[in-house]
């Protein structure tokens, strides 16, 4: 597990929020005004792991039962308040994908969405020799307020293949307007 926690933990910066969770979706909220809310995919999710350092924020859901160090399927929000980088969300992308590509060449990307403030794309390596198998549905949104990265990840390709159209409908779902 330390290696698969390893990936996780390249993937993922530290923060802290509060958070308030309800039957069918997640609403997160940082000190600012702003709150992001997820529609989860209807099974039984919990935080597992909040953090804050700064204006960087993280909040970590896994399944209920399980552990951020101990996960099959992991949902986190990364929010970076008040960046206003002049990279585009496809930018930040490929400075995502050169970096895991120095990591693991068998790292596999596709863009499956984007717009001006937003981009929507996988992530896969395929690996377990060297790291472990990991897939990954993300969403970079850009936002007045700042930087979010939304997460939805599995350890298993047909446990990912699985439930990849209902996450790109949950991922794709959010609106910071």
């Amino acid at each position: 597990m330390s290696n698969k926690r390893g990936i996780r933990t390249l993937a993922l910066t530290v923060c802290l929020l509060a958070v308030l969770l309800q039957p069918s979706s997640v609403v997160a909220h940082s000190e600012s005004e702003h709150q992001l809310e997820i529609e989860f995919d209807g099974r039984a999710w919990e935080v597992g792991f909040m953090a804050s350092r700064g204006k960087a924020h993280l909040v970590e859901w896994v399944l209920e039962g399980e552990s951020v160090c101990c996960w099959s399927e992991i949902v986190s929000w990364q929010y970076f308040e008040g960046w206003h980088g002049h990279q585009s969300p496809r930018e930040l992308m490929r400075q995502l994908r050169h970096r895991r590509t120095i990591q693991s060449p068998t790292v596999e990307w596709d863009l499956l969405s984007e717009d001006f403030d937003s981009v929507l794309f996988t992530w896969k390596i395929e690996s377990p020799q060297i790291v472990g198998s990991y897939f990954e549905l993300a969403r970079i949104i850009k936002h007045h307020d700042g930087l979010h990265i939304i997460h939805y990840a599995a350890l298993d390709r047909e446990v990912f293949a699985m439930n990849l159209d209902t996450w790109i409908e949950c991922l794709g779902a959010i609106d910071l307007s």
